[in-house]
């Protein structure tokens, strides 16, 4: 655990507590019995700047109605001043400040969208920068890998989310960046993978993975891509979520709640139903497999959302953003077959990440793989 963490932990009061449990359950009078325990969920974050994510828990008793209630939070701490590397780095220190305001002040829970940030219970910021927000525990929501059902209806919340931001005003407190999608995707590192992937000698894994799918796919669509990018950043654009993966949304029944409000951004409408469906194809073969077989019907709902929310644009504009962000998942997938696995640590990257043994790789890439004759001809259409 981070040794701030740690400090944290220890100097939170038995009355700071108090006021986080007495909110967990709603309860004025709720009074703590016995110690609270705090276990770390995970040390690796996408943001270096997340120095850690932790789980209270401890039992309080109700003095209104004289009963025992365990209550349960997790804090996120965030060291704002810290340096912005890795996978989150498009992430701007103003843009990682939305995210504390965002919970204190209920900015992104509205009762008119299924769709809202976790709730805050308790925050604090320290002399050094470090901020520890105390939010709703959700670790006994449905998890990945979820059902078809629970995909379908988060993109359909998501759909209803941008459809309402796409019409009404958000706080001018957020500092919102926009266009984060070609930040995110249009880099010489993505370009040139590419290009050393169709320059390179076949192998038995990019003939297993490839089939009968033309091996210069590849750079075809990651030029269209490319092309797509550019042309979208003139788009109809609203606010999105930025980084509408599984991992950060908890679908709840009738709504759906979502952490990491840092990612939040103007782009194109479209882009938050692109990461959803995307990000499921580096997520394990399941996802990935539900992804590929239901992409049209994830779409279909969140159109539905939007149509639901009072939005009336172009779903052809729509299509284009959900490329934007589908589309770099495609491109980024194929030429991690080139990678040398004879390298132990590249070998657990890849297969830790999407849960296989390397061995079976070209297997779990060939259904990607065989999207892309059928992408290529849509995202030619899109930008004739």
């Amino acid at each position: 655990m981070h040794e701030q963490v740690e400090k944290i932990l220890a100097e939170t009061s038995v009355e700071n507590l108090t006021l986080i449990a007495r909110g967990v359950l709603g309860d004025d009078s709720a009074t703590l019995a016995g110690d609270t325990t705090f276990t770390e969920l995970t040390a690796h974050h996408n943001d270096a700047r997340t120095i850690g994510i932790i789980r209270a828990s401890g039992t309080a008793v109700s003095v209104r109605h004289g009963s025992h209630h365990n209550w349960s939070s997790v804090i996120k701490a965030i060291d704002i001043n810290g340096d912005a590397v890795g996978p989150a780095h498009w992430i701007s220190t103003e843009s990682l400040e939305n995210e504390p305001r965002i919970y204190e002040h209920g900015l992104m829970s509205n009762p008119a969208v299924p769709f809202r940030a976790a709730e805050c219970y308790f925050s604090q910021e320290y002399d050094n920068g470090v901020k520890a927000l105390w939010l709703e525990d959700l670790t006994t929501a449905p998890q990945p890998p979820w059902s078809l059902d629970q995909f379908i209806r988060t993109a359909n919340h998501v759909g209803q989310f941008n459809g309402y931001y796409s019409q009404n005003e958000i706080d001018p407190s957020i500092h919102v960046i926009e266009n984060s999608y070609l930040i995110r995707w249009q880099t010489d590192e993505q370009k040139s993978s590419v290009e050393s992937f169709t320059s390179s000698p076949n192998t038995d894994f990019i003939n297993r993975a490839f089939g009968d799918v033309p091996i210069n796919s590849a750079a075809r669509f990651e030029q269209l891509f490319q092309q797509l990018l550019l042309e979208s950043a003139t788009s109809p654009a609203n606010l999105s979520f930025g980084d509408c993966h599984a991992r950060n949304m908890f679908p709840l029944g009738g709504e759906t709640v979502a952490i990491d409000w840092a990612n939040l951004t103007f782009d194109p409408i479209g882009v938050d139903i692109g990461v959803l469906a995307g990000s499921a194809l580096s997520w394990g073969q399941e996802e990935a497999l539900l992804a590929i077989s239901h992409e049209k019907d994830l779409f279909e709902s969140y159109m539905a959302g939007m149509l639901s929310s009072g939005w009336s644009g172009n779903e052809r504009d729509v299509r284009k953003g959900f490329f934007c962000q589908f589309g770099g998942y495609l491109s980024m997938l194929p030429p991690y077959l080139l990678n040398d696995f004879s390298n132990e640590a590249v070998r657990r990257t890849v297969e830790n990440r999407l849960g296989i043994d390397i061995d079976s790789f070209p297997e779990y890439m060939a259904p990607i793989i065989a999207l892309l004759p059928t992408y290529i001809e849509e995202i030619e259409s899109l930008l004739d």
